[in-house]
């Protein structure tokens, strides 16, 4: 649906989601939107969760069933409500009933005169893909944790029992007693996730690692128990995911032993898929006036590694105490800043600090004088210096989110069937030139700019020495809002330059069309690491390296439609083999749009013939394809003879081209794009 509000809501999203350079005066934008359907002033829409991913914000509202909600319990539909706000200016609206998910998942007990958050969880891992956690109950008594894939219109994809148990509470219907969950996803999405919990009656914490594969299946990794007791100070964000691609457990033990050190802060490093773990101490000393809080510990975005804060007091002054350290778990920074808030009324006991992409730290504090519901915001730079101050009004659940470009959601307080939530733009301490990667200093080509496609090399040029590694980076270019991987090379494969501050790549023949368009160029973290520290450094997201191809108008001579031979590997042959005719059908009407869309072609050029036969020169049984490829009257598409070259070209490349991708893989490269005899 497209909101009532649409000319404001596209001004209001056009800043929302673009770049642009951010300030300490605070400017305060509003965007609200009346829901389709109303259910009655006893039950407006309320935001629970704001989140983001790429270029979209999906917001989750929840609303009261009065008939199932009581003065101890308070139950919302059950119905997983979300808001897709989308760049184009629209508002989607989804109302899922979530497939075999009871309705326990969405009660909670109510905490004084507020409502507690529910027990459904879910997390977006593509762009039309959702992850849900909930409790399912098979008895009267005992409640186990389940993972659920879905689309946005909520057909299930897969469903995994997580394990981790609890019941339901006694003479309450939808009371229920559950260990309290962390979810953390890796720092690459493909990866998955982990799962970390303290079964009750435990001190100890276990966890779980999972992949959601590309289809949006299930694949169960590890699990292993960390073992702990009474001492331990364990937080609601204990669990991060480390640049290294893998996890690291963070909390505060507090000993009670005489001559002994009374605080250390440790580490549980957790290998991606790895079972082990290994127990390093970021910090022990004795801490005067010690605030027992949980540690916050978050990636550090300016600089490498992580860091973890915390508050303490000395003196009646308050400070942050704030350790840097690496995947590898060695410390590398202690810092201690004084934190001084206006006129040094407030102390910062309860307040929960969070790391910003521009460096810097934010600070909140929920707040409930009267009928309203405060969110205290503060944001101080790295050496304490107050950079903003805002006491936001905000909704009962004190919901709000930090987007990647650095502005901060907060949700209004609804009024009959609208709600809504301010936007604000949140100071740049440290300089991104654009890329929100504080590492880099300049890129060839830059952003938005336009550029020949006959360059050899793109460049990136960083402030500090670093050596190459393992991660990739990928061109893409997009045609009518679909994107095609045109070049992915490892960080291995590339060149170092000005005392390796310089990192060249070279561009294949085949990565930039003749005919131009619009590409940009995404960046895996770990595509290069510090020179200085061997830690993997962040990379560039997608749609933020943005330039464009200039179209030169190259005329191609038009040659006479060709039969060629391809083949298939082993794995493909037998694939083919052992495939019905439909699957058969199925697996080259893929294939051959995939070639298409490699070689940049229309997809009506490309054709099976029906003679396939086992190649009398391959001792394991490799099947022979015949392929047809219609000329073209279109000067300006690429004639037959160039097609056949760009395939054999990218065939001899296949761990940089798009024939090494999906259906693709199972080409034998090795035998290349022969025409036939």
């Amino acid at each position: 649906m497209r909101s009532n509000y649409f000319k404001m809501f596209t001004l209001f999203i056009i800043i929302l989601l673009c770049i642009y350079p951010l300030s300490t005066i605070t400017e305060i934008r509003t965007f609200s939107h009346i829901e389709e359907k109303d259910y009655g002033i006893e039950t407006p829409p309320r935001v629970a969760e704001i989140k983001s991913y790429d270029n979209i914000v999906i917001i989750r509202i929840v609303r009261n069933d009065t008939s199932k909600s009581n003065s101890i319990e308070h139950c919302n539909y059950d119905t997983l409500f979300l808001r897709i706000i989308n760049s184009d200016g629209t508002v989607i609206e989804k109302d899922i009933k979530l497939e075999g998910v009871q309705i326990f998942n969405f009660c909670s007990m109510k905490m004084g005169k507020d409502e507690a958050e529910d027990h459904l969880k879910y997390e977006i891992i593509g762009k039309d893909k959702l992850f849900v956690f909930y409790y399912n109950s098979t008895d009267d008594i005992n409640v186990e944790g389940w993972g659920m894939t879905i689309d946005f219109d909520g057909k299930v994809i897969d469903k995994i029992p997580i394990g981790i148990w609890g019941y339901k509470g006694y003479r309450r219907l939808y009371r229920l007693r559950v260990p309290r969950i962390q979810i953390s996803f890796n720092i690459n999405k493909e990866k998955g996730f982990i799962i970390g919990y303290r079964p009750l009656q435990s001190y100890d914490f276990e966890w779980k690692q999972y992949k959601i594969e590309l289809d949006g299946k299930f694949t169960i990794l590890i699990n292993g128990k960390i073992q702990l007791d009474s001492r331990a100070i364990v937080g609601y964000d204990s669990l991060i995911p480390t640049v290294n691609e893998s996890y690291s457990f963070i909390y505060k033990l507090n000993n009670t032993f005489s001559n002994s050190l009374k605080d250390l802060i440790v580490a549980e490093l957790i290998g991606y898929n790895k079972s082990d773990t290994a127990k390093v101490f970021l910090y022990r000393g004795n801490l005067l006036n010690r605030i027992p809080q949980p540690i916050s510990c978050n990636i550090e975005y300016v600089g490498v590694g992580h860091s973890c804060s915390l508050p303490i007091k000395y003196n009646e002054s308050n400070f942050n105490l704030k350790i840097g350290f690496l995947s590898s778990g060695a410390t590398i920074a202690i810092n201690i800043t004084p934190i001084t808030f206006p006129n040094n009324q407030i102390g910062f006991r309860s307040w929960k600090l969070q790391s910003l992409l521009f460096g810097g730290y934010m600070l909140t504090e929920r707040a409930k004088i009267g009928m309203e519901h405060r969110l205290y915001t503060y944001i101080f730079a790295e050496n304490g210096i107050l950079g903003l101050e805002q006491p936001l009004l905000t909704n009962l659940n004190y919901a709000y989110a930090i987007l990647p470009n650095n502005s901060i959601l907060v949700a209004q307080q609804e009024y009959n069937n609208t709600w809504g939530f301010n936007m604000i733009k949140l100071p740049k301490f440290t300089n991104d030139n654009g890329y929100f990667n504080t590492n880099i200093e300049s890129t060839y080509p830059e952003i938005n700019s336009t550029i020949y496609p006959d360059i050899k090399n793109i460049t990136i040029n960083f402030y500090y020495p670093v050596i190459l590694s393992d991660g990739r980076l990928s061109i893409f270019q997009i045609i009518d809002q679909r994107k095609f991987l045109r070049q992915s090379t490892s960080g291995i494969e590339c060149i170092l330059n000005n005392d390796d501050k310089k990192v060249i790549v070279n561009i294949l023949n085949s990565t930039f069309s003749k005919s131009g368009g619009n590409f940009y160029i995404k960046i895996d973290n770990n595509f290069v690491k510090s020179r200085i520290y061997g830690e993997s450094l962040l990379g560039i997201r997608e749609n933020v390296w943005n330039f464009i191809i200039e179209d030169n108008k190259y005329s191609y001579t038009i040659t006479s439609s060709t039969a060629v031979l391809l083949r298939l590997t082993v794995e493909g042959s037998n694939i083919f083999k052992n495939s019905s005719y439909d699957e058969k059908n199925q697996f080259f009407n893929s294939l051959l749009d995939e070639l298409a869309d490699a070689v940049q072609i229309s997809r009506d050029r490309l054709s099976k013939n029906d003679k396939d036969q086992i190649d009398p020169k391959s001792n394991d049984g490799k099947l022979l394809i015949n392929i047809n490829i219609e000329k073209t009257k279109d000067p300006y598409e690429k004639d037959v003879n160039s097609v056949i070259q760009d395939i054999n070209y990218m065939m001899s490349n296949n761990d940089q081209t798009p024939i090494g991708k999906g259906k693709l893989i199972y080409l034998d490269s090795t035998y290349g794009f022969i025409p036939a005899r």
